[in-house]
């Protein structure tokens, strides 16, 4: 509440120095700023955001479902789909026997001259017998196989173990 005393001084200044009235209520209202969020509104709307990049991190983790066998040559791969040069990656998962050397890549059904299209550098299977992996695919468009393949001694030789049928779209 205001002071009346206040009040009559603003009055009395207004008419003194020629000022307009004073606005209505409404006028007031009309040049009131709209009310502020509250802390409560902003706190939930970071929680949310805070809950959305946990879940995409904890599904991009395990995208492929497969669990560690150290017995079985296994290849599971996130996407059945994926854009070439695009923004998504391809996320696959590989088991093997521990101290395994291997490789995933990505070649034409048929083959191709170089062997494969794009690869991942040779690993070494650690003895979690499971490891999981992503990359962006940079092949043309088409249908392809993604593949695990065990390099062997001596001479390097790949032997091609698992694979997955995954369909490569323009971006």
């Amino acid at each position: 509440m205001t002071d009346p005393f206040e009040r009559g001084f603003e009055v009395a200044q207004r008419r003194r120095l020629d000022l307009p009235p004073e606005p209505t209520k409404d006028e007031r209202k009309r040049w009131q700023r709209p009310g502020r969020l509250g802390w409560q509104v902003i706190v939930g709307a970071l929680g949310l955001v805070l809950l959305v990049a946990i879940g995409k991190a904890v599904t991009a983790r395990n995208a492929t479902g497969l669990k560690a066998d150290c017995k079985r040559f296994q290849l599971a791969v996130g996407e059945k789909t994926v854009a070439s040069r695009g923004p998504a990656l391809l996320h696959w998962a590989v088991t093997a026997p521990a101290g395994t050397r291997f490789i995933v890549a990505i070649a034409k059904p048929g083959g191709s001259a170089q062997g494969q299209e794009q690869g991942t550098h040779e690993q070494v299977m650690s003895g979690e017998c499971l490891v999981h992996g992503q990359f962006g695919v940079l092949v043309p468009p088409g249908h392809y196989v993604v593949e695990l393949r065990r390099v062997v001694d001596p001479g390097n030789v790949v032997e091609r173990m698992a694979f997955r049928d995954v369909t490569v779209t323009a971006s």
